[in-house]
């Protein structure tokens, strides 16, 4: 776990949440934790000096201690100053708008029953089954089915965000397209067929419309950032948090602005409204 919080205030240079540790990888081998048993780690770990809070924005993120981001001055003399970083980025010439890491449900009726009695990777304490790892036209994408037969699907691609273009659309389109497969096949394979009680089918839906319950929307600039990395959160209005940080693309150093937005709709609704 501190191995996994290293990386991401070291390398990725932001700020964690739970969020983060809830499933991370770490020496080639996954982890899962349950909230609770974060909550009690992270309150360990600030008692031992080892991490501090940065800023609470409906969501408590930390970072290791004496490494500051967000609101809270840097402890360096040559400290970033939010107000000229403000004047900076306000001014910065844009990348098309893109999102990325977004996260999606659907439901298929019986699918936990059917997957529970042949599966070796239920988790002991939220009976959730994890499903393999893929990695798909240049994202990784992790689904998880739980007891209410909600399958969860996460589309990480923070490096490779996708573009709301036509191009940008048809890869997601083409990534999600196969996740369908993969996922209908590991019900297949596992089972041995695809029905469920009263040879009832158990079908993956098409994803167009699958629920987008949250992505991270925003743009990259198209110069290059060569100052002090950094990380700024805002908390706009209820459940909006807009954030800018310094982001290494492509072996060059970028500012990153994104919202953090909870569609609730279809991705076929939500991928139309931003192309409005």
């Amino acid at each position: 776990m501190l191995a996994c919080i290293k990386k991401i205030v070291l390398s990725e240079h932001r700020p964690f949440s739970y969020q983060d540790l809830l499933c991370f990888r770490s020496n080639g081998k996954e982890y899962r934790m349950k909230h609770g048993t974060i909550r009690n780690k992270l309150s360990k770990m600030r008692n031992e000096d080892l991490i501090e809070i940065c800023y609470n924005s409906g969501i408590a993120f930390y970072s290791l201690k004496g490494v500051a981001f967000g609101r809270r001055p840097i402890r360096n003399p040559m400290r970033v100053s939010h107000h000229s970083l403000y004047d900076h980025i306000v001014d910065l010439p844009l990348e098309r708008r893109a999102i990325h890491d977004i996260r999606l449900q659907f439901k298929i009726p019986n699918v936990w029953g059917v997957l529970s009695r042949h599966s070796n990777s239920i988790n002991s304490f939220s009976k959730d089954i994890a499903l393999p790892t893929w990695e798909l036209d240049g994202a990784v994408v992790k689904v998880r089915v739980h007891r209410t037969d909600t399958v969860t699907v996460i589309v990480a691609c923070s490096s490779t965000p996708i573009l709301l273009d036509y191009d940008g659309v048809l890869r997601l389109s083409n990534c999600l397209t196969r996740a369908e497969e993969r996922i209908q096949m590991h019900i297949l394979e596992l089972c041995g067929s695809a029905k469920g009680p009263s040879n009832s089918l158990v079908l993956v839906p098409l994803h167009t419309g699958w629920i987008v319950t949250m992505w991270h929307f925003g743009a990259d600039a198209l110069t290059e950032y060569t100052g002090q990395t950094f990380c700024m959160t805002w908390k706009a209005a209820e459940r909006v948090i807009i954030r800018a940080y310094s982001k290494e693309i492509g072996g060059k150093t970028r500012i990153r602005l994104e919202r953090q937005e909870y569609p609730r709709k279809s991705l076929f609704e939500a991928i139309q409204e931003k192309l409005e």
